[in-house]
């Protein structure tokens, strides 16, 4: 569209998909548009800088690959014979991520106690 390269829209998406880890996060950037709606357009401006207070906060969660294990889950639900090591994979994916993330919450946490005031995040020591 001439909207899109007027307001260089799509050298704005070029650059966010050569951030993205995933090919699922390629696809939903790929989808994106732009608010024609002014509050809609406000409102995605503050579940995004409360999004970012939040992260700043708390730190961002640990990225981790998920495209084996989508892979994985994909031929499960078409009902494949998994093979062992795909199996294996699954169970050390689910266990190794939940270790991770979860000792990550809790250290997050316990350091900090979170409170949502008046549409900011704030820490409370």
């Amino acid at each position: 569209m001439k909207i899109d390269t007027t307001l260089e829209f799509d050298k704005v998406k070029e650059k966010w998909l050569a951030l993205a880890l995933t090919d699922s996060a390629r696809e939903q950037i790929a989808g994106i548009t732009y608010f024609l709606d002014e509050r809609e357009l406000r409102k995605q401006l503050k579940d995004t800088t409360d999004a970012r207070k939040f992260m700043e906060l708390c730190g961002a969660p640990p990225l981790v690959s998920v495209e084996e294990p989508k892979e994985i889950l994909a031929l499960a639900e078409k009902e494949s014979c998994l093979t062992p090591y795909q199996l294996e994979r699954m169970e050390v994916f689910d266990t190794v991520q939940n270790r991770k993330i979860r000792h990550e919450m809790d250290r997050k946490y316990t350091e900090e106690t979170i409170t949502y005031e008046r549409g900011s995040f704030t820490s409370k020591h």
